[in-house]
């Protein structure tokens, strides 16, 4: 890989085998290898945007390395392993930061590349009906073990507290085209999973999961 040799990781082909196995995972129906490439794209469609490319970059091959539906702290997880696989690369801690502004807390005051691979991530929230449709489709796949009535009380949460984000997506190259398509997006699948309003589920407070 390019990437580790540019960040000091002498093997990178050993590296890659090493991503490329856990993101091949069966539980893995939407983050997987197709969601790393997408968001590869994005970021090369968007490198102008970034103050560091390289420690994005880095950070989006390892935001969603380890993956367990049923854990609540894969990113500090996956940030803990791309702490110890950099090493002593100048790269590591910035690297760490940008994996654990993927849990996508309350944006007050990111930084240029923490809004960048923010954005990145929730890009899908904000492409076609029909992609979007096979999106929570495959969200609903890796939670298959979470009964119904939980599943769509705990994802429709997580929808209602990112719509009630001032602002979803931090940089105008990505809100421009994707603000208003996410937010309805995520309100008609409210709608899907609980017949009930925006603010009628957005009053309810519950765990952060099911993304």
């Amino acid at each position: 890989m390019d990437l580790c040799s540019r960040v000091g990781i002498p093997d990178g082909d050993k590296s890659w085998s090493f991503l490329l196995a856990a993101y091949s995972e069966p539980v893995r129906t939407y983050h997987n290898l197709s969601h790393i490439g997408d968001c590869l794209r994005l970021l090369d469609k968007h490198r102008k945007l970034a103050v560091d490319a390289d420690a994005i970059e880095m950070a989006l091959w390892f935001h969603d390395l380890i993956y367990d539906p049923q854990a609540n702290d894969n990113e500090e997880a996956s940030a803990r392993c791309a702490r110890d696989f950099l090493g002593g690369s100048p790269l590591r801690d910035e690297v760490v930061r940008l994996i654990l502004a993927t849990q996508h807390p309350d944006p007050s005051h990111p930084t240029a590349d923490e809004s960048l691979i923010r954005d990145i991530d929730l890009s899908i929230l904000g492409s076609d009906t029909g992609t979007y449709g096979r999106y929570a489709s495959a969200i609903r796949q890796e939670y298959h073990h979470v009964p119904d009535d939980a599943y769509a009380a705990g994802r429709a949460a997580i929808l209602s507290k990112f719509l009630e984000l001032p602002r979803l997506f931090m940089n105008p190259a990505f809100s421009e085209p994707l603000d208003l398509p996410a937010r309805r997006n995520m309100a008609e699948e409210i709608l899907k999973l609980t017949g009930n309003t925006v603010r009628d589920t957005a009053r309810t407070d519950r765990p952060r999961d099911f993304h």
